[in-house]
């Protein structure tokens, strides 16, 4: 090179490139750290809910600052500030590879920041990579001109170093630092049952001995210490199966009976003996718009603590929300309340009251009702009905919005969970930030009494699917899209479920693998069977497995 340059213009240009190199740090931690955007590539994203690297993680994001400190005070800094530049290159190179091919697909808005950022990174790495090499040109060229040693470099100590602490850095992720590294292929594969079933529900017996299984066309009942089927129907479809508290009877609704087709169908079990009991008798009189065929649709079920009576809430689609309380061993109405919808809350656009917007409380103490018209605004409204005197009160949100999930009919349902423990709320909930940052999504707690809103948990980018409360109501299980992984091995299946402490707010991640032939296959609900033991149904009709919650410790 027979440009020379002053020391003066010599540190002006390594400053040129060290400001390069401290906007290129500003910019991977855009690319890293949620909640700015959050979106991980795929690899690092299951290390991250696999091995809680959240050291390494750290350790690796500042990895660039490291880098830059190093060049700022070191004499010679290139040969090894040029390694860490190769490395990034190929990384920004692979990332880009996959994702610019996803970007064509119909989720393709989703990967676009990533494909954006990584190419802004690729091309500063390049730029700079320019930028040092010229610079150690123009020091060896300076030093000879001056008559200096044109090898006199930094110590070998400190340039070795800094070069392992590039490395280290790269495979810290991958490394949980807090303890012993998990290995996945070691776990044992839980056995899936009830295969080429497509799973509606799933519900626990109160001693946690029993599970029922429902399906859009059949019903089954399996004991969980010999993990078997003991009992089925295929003429007792159920999306929805409640067991009562005392645990003598199950009530199983919302599905199609395969024989009769009866739509809106409860079909009460006595568990001594699985013996069928008569049959619910609806009431015949009915009020509806002329020419509306009665379609009769169940919201929610639920039993009183002595399990003698069932309380149902349904309707007609486009009539009243009938309450009615029934003798589950004979059939008999009790009681029946009738409550007029449209005077409580404003309906969809097709006047028709969504599907599930009706939920008892475990006890069957209380009802809430949902007024769909104030979903996602400001300030929504519930309605809290006490099931013995059918007295009213107004709940509300200040802070948050429910979400809302879609339900078998492809409407868009809320999803609730309604704890024994003073009858607390529990729901999934968003709220933006004050000055329109991005929506932040919640496990949020509704005092009934109080009113009072207690975020329990905040959610991993992209929310959840389901959730469940603990028999105790100290805990609950999460599974959602983002907990999902990769097929590990040969007819092995990965799934991440959430153990969340509803006290603290503490949380772990605890591996299971189940053994599955088809990759892809994700958790759609999760329910547990005692303080310590979860079911877990998979979707693509795949079935449920039986699996501790306590069996790996993160």
């Amino acid at each position: 090179m027979n440009a020379h340059l002053s020391a003066e213009e010599f540190q002006h240009e390594r400053n040129s490139f060290s400001a390069l190199l401290f906007g290129y740090f500003i910019v991977t931690l855009i690319l890293y750290l949620p909640p700015w955007i959050g979106l991980l590539p795929p690899l690092e994203r299951a290390l991250q809910h696999i091995r809680g690297f959240t050291i390494g993680k750290t350790l690796y994001c500042i990895l660039p600052l490291s880098v830059w400190i190093y060049s700022r005070f070191a004499r010679s800094p290139w040969n090894v500030v040029f390694l860490y530049l190769l490395l990034e290159g190929g990384k920004h190179i692979l990332r880009l590879i996959p994702n610019l091919r996803d970007v064509f697909s119909p989720f393709g808005i989703m990967v676009l920041p990533i494909v954006v950022l990584s190419a802004v990174c690729l091309y500063m790495v390049y730029k700079m990579s320019i930028k040092i090499r010229r610079l150690a040109e123009l020091q060896k060229e300076s030093d000879n001109r001056d008559e200096e040693p044109s090898d006199l470099k930094d110590p070998l100590l400190l340039r070795g170093a800094m070069a392992l602490w590039i490395l280290f850095s790269y495979f810290a992720m991958a490394v949980d630092l807090r303890q012993n590294t998990l290995e996945l292929f070691q776990l044992p594969i839980h056995e899936v049952h009830a295969k080429g079933k497509y799973i509606q529900d799933l519900s626990a017996s109160p001693d946690g001995k029993l599970l029922a299984v429902g399906t859009q066309w059949s019903l089954s009942i399996w004991d969980v210490g010999q993990q078997r089927r003991i009992w089925y129907s295929k003429d007792m479809g159920a999306t929805r199966v409640r067991f009562s508290l005392d645990g003598r009877y199950l009530a199983a609704y919302g599905g199609e009976g395969s024989l009769e087709r009866e739509e809106g169908v409860v079909n009460v079990l006595e568990v001594d003996g699985f013996r069928k009991l008569p049959p619910i008798q609806w009431p015949q009189e009915v009020s509806l718009p002329q020419g509306e065929k009665a379609k009769r649709r169940v919201h929610s079920a639920a039993f009183r603590p002595d399990g003698n009576s069932l309380l149902i809430a349904w309707d007609y689609t486009r009539g009243p929300l009938f309450c009615m309380e029934v003798d589950p061993r004979t059939g008999y109405v009790l009681h029946t309340q009738t409550l007029d919808v449209r005077k409580l809350v404003s309906l969809d656009v097709d006047d028709c009251l969504p599907l599930e917007s009706a939920y008892f409380s475990p006890d069957a103490s209380h009802m809430l009702l949902l007024d769909w018209a104030t979903l996602r605004m400001e300030d929504e409204r519930f309605l809290w009905f006490d099931t013995r005197t059918w007295e009213s009160k107004e709940l509300r949100t200040k802070e948050y919005e429910a979400l809302t999930v879609m339900n078998d009919e492809d409407r868009a349902t809320a999803d609730f969970r309604l704890s024994l423990e003073n009858n607390r709320l529990c729901f999934f909930a968003s709220t933006r930030g004050k000055y329109g940052e991005d929506w932040h999504f919640v496990l949020l707690g509704l005092d009934p009494e109080t009113q009072k809103e207690n975020m329990l948990l905040t959610a991993p980018e992209g929310g959840w699917i389901d959730f469940s409360l603990s028999p105790d109501g100290k805990r609950a299980a999460f599974v959602g899209p983002n907990e999902i992984r990769k097929k590990l091995g040969e007819k092995a299946g990965l799934t991440l479920v959430r153990i969340a402490d509803l006290g603290t707010g503490e949380s772990r991640l605890i591996p299971l693998k189940f053994d599955s032939e088809w990759p892809g296959i994700y958790v759609q609900r999760v329910v547990w069977l005692t303080n310590d033991t979860l079911a877990i149904g998979l979707t693509s009709s795949m079935g449920f497995f039986i699996a501790s919650a306590d069996q790996a410790k993160l």
